[in-house]
């Protein structure tokens, strides 16, 4: 949070977005999955981001989820990008 309140590139940015992705996970089982921040840009581009710490990213759910919310910015024009430490 403290990144997108010195990013003069955000405009505005929340967590309480009501943004659901449905996903498959390995099992076969779907879920529902809510990015951490929406956010937009100064130049209005919106953008979903999610923290995840980096020993998470090869888990397969982690990789399903991650591109479910790939494909839905995709439909809508948006980014989705992955923010670790």
């Amino acid at each position: 949070m403290k990144r997108l309140e010195r990013d003069k590139t955000v405009a505005k940015w929340t967590k309480n977005h009501g943004i659901t992705i449905q996903y498959v996970t390995e099992a076969g089982n779907v879920r529902g999955y809510r990015p951490d921040f929406l956010l937009e840009r100064i130049d209005g581009a919106k953008e979903l981001h999610e923290i995840k710490g980096g020993q998470y990213l090869n888990n397969l759910d982690t990789i399903r989820k991650h591109e479910a919310a790939k494909s839905w910015c995709r439909k809508r024009g948006m980014c989705f990008t992955v923010v670790t430490k």
